[in-house]
């Protein structure tokens, strides 16, 4: 059976909530990843068609931390809820748990940032799937992904969504006429 925004869950009552993003997190400190939750302004109620758009770019952020930063990555997730809108920024500094841990393991550290290193981490990160997905997740919700790497540190992704407070069930379904 697959719901209106065709996720495959049996039904609405079963969509990840904003709620459940904790045990996300409590997963993802149980693969090695510090993960560090910050919430400002006053929750508004979204739709759960929304929340689970939320879930999803949150929930590959920390994959992308994960798997780019590995075992010490802290990752600060910080949502600004505004009078009318939802700003999500997820911030690891994955780059710099590498090299703590070749430190730490008496390894070679990795080598430093070029300016060809630089251009290559965003091209690279910029057409993955995953981040690709993230921006039309974001995009039905008349929403903004923007995603940079921070050279020696690790890697920001900042969703806006600045009237999620009105959003209903995202355009895309609504013109499928399903």
């Amino acid at each position: 059976a697959m719901d209106l925004a065709g996720q495959g869950f049996e039904s609405v009552e079963d969509w990840p909530t904003l709620d459940s993003i904790t045990h996300l997190f409590a997963e993802a400190e149980e693969q090695g990843l510090i993960v560090n939750l910050e919430e400002a302004g006053d929750r508004f109620a979204l739709s759960p068609s929304a929340e689970l758009a939320l879930f999803r770019i949150i929930t590959e952020a920390i994959d992308n931390a994960r798997i780019h930063g590995g075992i010490g990555t802290e990752v600060d997730v910080l949502m600004t809820w505004g009078p009318h809108g939802l700003s999500i920024a997820i911030n690891d500094d994955g780059e710099r748990a590498a090299t703590r841990r070749a430190l730490k393991a008496g390894d070679e550290v990795p080598e430093g940032v070029t300016i060809e290193s630089d251009q290559d981490a965003l091209i690279e990160q910029n057409t993955g799937r995953g981040l690709l997905e993230m921006k039309s997740r974001a995009e039905a919700f008349d929403g903004i992904v923007h995603t940079q790497r921070v050279p020696g540190v690790g890697f920001t992704i900042t969703a806006s969504f600045p009237m999620l407070r009105y959003a209903t069930d995202p355009k895309y379904t609504a013109e499928s006429g399903s």
